[in-house]
């Protein structure tokens, strides 16, 4: 949920970033006396997002600003510290308080000062007032707090993305969700009503027959299966050779 500023509410911010300190700032003092300083402060926001109806600081990303301090002093002032923090307006207490940056910058007379700061959030969406102070020292070591910015800031959420890696991997988890449902569901019904599909039997394939031998005793055999020397018998050629030598004493 975004909130969006009233129109007397975006005036009060415009004329908050410009605050200035002629004599105003009553500060006190070690001594207990009230000290004015003759310097004028401001605050600019450096992040455009935040400049969007009005100020507004986005959780998780840094807001950065320049803090402007313009010196009249007749003698060098010091920046010690610049700060801030988040105020409840309804109840006047404070809901964050920032780390202050320190600075220890000199600022002489008629002298300009732009001092770079940042700080992050991390609340619930709503409207708080913006505190942000300077911490000033002057040539007689008196310590004066000057407040540069006191005006109301929304904060907010940052858009989403869907590359965001949070996004990113809820996408993958209902993914995965619905990935198994539409299974479980296609095992449950489906699967059990689709008629299931005939198997087919292969046709055996002819055995081609080969010629068979007996041995003395009947049994069978296949003479391919054997090996060409071991069919031919060792007395077959002893039993020719004697044959024919018969055969030529005849015919003498």
């Amino acid at each position: 949920m975004k909130f969006l500023l009233s129109p007397l509410l975006l005036l009060l911010t415009a004329t908050a970033t410009s605050t200035q300190f002629f004599g105003s700032s009553n500060n006190v003092v070690p001594d207990g006396k009230p000290k004015n300083l003759n310097v004028t402060t401001s605050v600019k926001f450096v992040n455009e997002d935040a400049q969007q109806l009005g100020v507004r600081l986005i959780n998780g990303v840094p807001t950065k600003v320049k803090v402007h301090i313009h010196s009249f002093e007749e003698k060098p002032i010091t920046v010690r510290y610049v700060g801030g923090s988040l105020v409840d307006p309804a109840k006047g207490i404070a809901v964050k308080n920032f780390t202050s940056l320190k600075v220890g910058a000199t600022v002489g007379h008629d002298l300009q000062l732009d001092q770079p700061w940042q700080f992050t959030t991390d609340l619930k969406e709503q409207i708080l007032q913006l505190q942000i102070s300077l911490v000033l020292s002057t040539s007689d070591n008196e310590i004066v707090t000057v407040q540069s910015y006191n005006g109301p800031v929304s904060i907010v959420e940052p858009e989403a993305s869907i590359f965001d890696p949070q996004m990113l991997f809820l996408y993958l988890i209902l993914l995965g969700v619905c990935t198994s449902a539409a299974y479980f569901v296609y095992t449950t019904w489906f699967a059990s009503v689709s008629p299931k599909p005939r198997r087919k039997f292969d046709t055996p394939k002819p055995v081609p027959i080969t010629p068979s031998s007996s041995t003395s005793t009947g049994a069978k055999y296949e003479e391919s299966w054997i090996p060409e020397h071991h069919l031919k018998r060792p007395g077959t050629k002893a039993r020719n050779s004697a044959t024919k030598a018969r055969g030529k004493k005849g015919a003498e």
